[in-house]
């Protein structure tokens, strides 16, 4: 069964863009609600306005959970807002307008 390597060294090639965080996580798409918020696991996750839109009612947005229970809403690459596992808004993540890509 073994056959020689033709050169030495690793076939492994280094990890060199992308959030993992936001790849290797759990993705469900949503409707937003007309009181411009999300459901999800039993909870409604409010939506802040923002500088791009006052409201997000009836837009498909992506609910990404963490696997530390964490749980973040994009639409399209822009974070919307980012929660804990209990469902309440991360307030310095809000604050200072965060705004990473997704995957």
């Amino acid at each position: 069964f073994a056959v020689e390597a033709e050169a030495e060294g690793s076939a492994f090639v280094a990890w060199f863009g992308g959030d993992l965080d936001n790849i290797l996580c759990e993705k469900h798409e949503r409707v937003v609600g007309q009181d411009n918020t999300v459901s999800f696991q039993g909870m409604k996750l409010q939506i802040p306005a923002d500088r791009y839109r006052y409201h997000y009612v009836k837009v498909k947005v992506r609910v990404h959970r963490y696997p530390n229970g964490g749980m973040a809403i994009f639409h399209g690459p822009r974070l919307l807002e980012s929660n804990d596992s209990t469902g309440k808004l991360k307030e310095s993540q809000a604050s200072a307008g965060l705004q990473r890509r997704a995957g």
